[in-house]
């Protein structure tokens, strides 16, 4: 009885694990020179903000950390903390 009750639940559940896994799942890797200090992330958006903690460069993401950029208008090792607006969550500030 309670065999077949398992059979069926698994039958019954099947269909729904093979369409889970059949998404493809992409990996990829980023290595930063240090650990972050921060890494502030956007509401409703893909983008990511990654602090190096020793050297103070900031990278960004704008795939979901998929791929990393330094940011081109902060001068290297400039950045000392970023701040996040409270009003407005999509501005980071810089401080120096």
């Amino acid at each position: 009885m309670f065999y077949q009750w398992l059979q069926q639940l698994i039958l019954l559940i099947f269909p729904f694990f093979s369409l889970v896994l059949t998404e493809e799942i992409i990996l990829s890797s980023t290595l930063f020179n240090d650990l972050p200090k921060q890494m502030p992330y956007f509401k409703d958006s893909e983008a990511i903000l990654y602090h190096e903690s020793n050297t103070n460069n900031v990278y960004v993401s704008k795939n979901e950390g998929k791929s990393w950029a330094k940011v081109t208008n902060v001068p290297e090792g400039s950045c000392l903390t970023l701040i996040q607006h409270a009003f407005e969550p999509q501005t980071v500030t810089k401080y120096n």
